[in-house]
């Protein structure tokens, strides 16, 4: 009986990871650019696992810092909105998850122009259907400044959850990009609630047994 006593809360512990499977979560992605590289040219296509594209299957997106060049009094380089770097195009660009879907949650945007210049910008969800056709599934128009705003997208909007692409127009300025945010899917594993119990029951099973052990024990 004492030998079944000392496996039930080794089993328990054993058996814990097993019983009920761990769950893979979703990971929330903030693309800020500042570990970015080249500089004033068209950004790495392939940058944080994405497919930075454009009009014509190629990057369109410029990686902007906002470090004026030395001796420089033009205002060429507007500011990022955190940090120096940033990203902006003239439109017809395109942001596509690499593997999977994603969630495209929001952004900081302005116009380039740093006078009172304001436009619409249409941006457009994708997602694929049973044939690998991309379907768009709606869009909105946001209104840009030449201030920084911060645009929100899913999950208050629900046509840029779970999507494949996003699109932007073109439209009359260069369109300045910062601090996107995004939910990508997460391999890393969360253990459900039942498997800690398990465990938790199999740690004071054996921390019971082994105080047992230490009463039926004589002092010497």
């Amino acid at each position: 009986m004492k030998r079944h006593r000392f496996f039930i809360p080794i089993l328990s512990l054993v058996f814990a990871s097993f019983l009920v499977p761990s769950r893979a979560v979703a990971g929330s992605m903030l693309i800020d650019f500042e570990d970015a590289t080249r500089v004033g040219d068209f950004i790495d296509p392939t940058y944080k696992g994405f497919q930075w594209g454009g009009a014509f299957g190629q990057s369109s997106w410029i990686l902007g810092n906002t470090t004026l060049p030395p001796g420089s009094t033009d205002n060429s380089y507007p500011p990022a909105h955190s940090g120096i770097q940033y990203v902006y195009s003239n439109g017809g660009n395109a942001l596509t998850l690499s593997d999977g879907t994603f969630d495209f949650n929001g952004m900081w945007a302005k116009a380039a122009v740093d006078s009172a210049h304001t436009m619409d910008v249409t941006v457009h969800a994708f997602r694929k259907d049973a044939t690998n056709t991309e379907i768009e599934v709606g869009s909105t128009t946001i209104h840009v400044t030449s201030a920084y705003t911060q645009f929100a997208f899913s999950p208050n909007l629900p046509i840029f959850t779970n999507i494949d692409k996003i699109t932007f127009d073109s439209y009359s300025s260069n369109l300045i990009i910062d601090d996107i945010t995004v939910t990508t899917p997460n391999t890393a594993a969360t253990p459900e609630p039942a498997s800690l119990t398990l465990a938790a029951i199999g740690a004071l099973g054996l921390a019971g047994y082994r105080l047992r052990q230490r009463k039926q024990t004589p002092a010497s």
